[in-house]
Parts: structure tokens; sequence; C-alpha cells
């Protein structure tokens, strides 16, 4: 963008939702990268699945306060029901 540097255009008081994809590039890939020295998250077992949850959880929370439970298929299905209700009549 006209030769600008990406901090001169995008300030701190730019407002950017997260979106997944941004999660996944921005927090979760970096953390595995440097635990598990893996780059493909599709390579990983449950287990680093989950060591690498725990460490962006407690950091999240320690951070900024934030803490959001893991989603599991129960979670996932209450989420898509509320968003996508169904007329059972």
């Amino acid at each position: 963008m006209a030769g600008l540097d990406v901090r001169a255009v995008l300030k701190p008081d730019v407002d950017i939702p997260w979106s997944n994809t941004m999660v996944k590039e921005l927090l979760w890939r970096p953390i595995q990268k440097i635990y598990l020295n893996k780059k493909s998250t599709t390579r990983l077992t449950k287990e680093e699945v989950n060591e690498v949850w725990k460490i962006l959880d407690r950091h999240l929370g320690q951070k900024f306060g934030v803490l959001v439970d893991f989603p599991s298929l129960e979670t996932l299905i209450e989420q898509n029901e509320r968003h996508n209700p169904t007329s059972n009549n």
C-alpha cells in the first residue's frame, strides 16, 4: 500500500474481529511449531492438540483474562442448533 509499513496502516485502534483462520495461523500454529516442532495441524495426535490448547488457554487467561472451553462435540452441536434452529412441527 503505497510503500507504507503495515504498522503505519493498522494502528491499535483498528477493530479487526478474530476468525477461525486468524486464531489458527496467528495463535495456534506458532505455539505448535515451537512446542512440538510440527508445521501441520493434521499431523497432531489428540494428546498434542491438548498440550497446545493448554498453553494457548493459559496464555490468554493470564494475559487477557479470557478463558474459552475447548470445543467438544456436544458444544458444537449446541452452537449449531442455536444458530440454525429447525422446526419440528
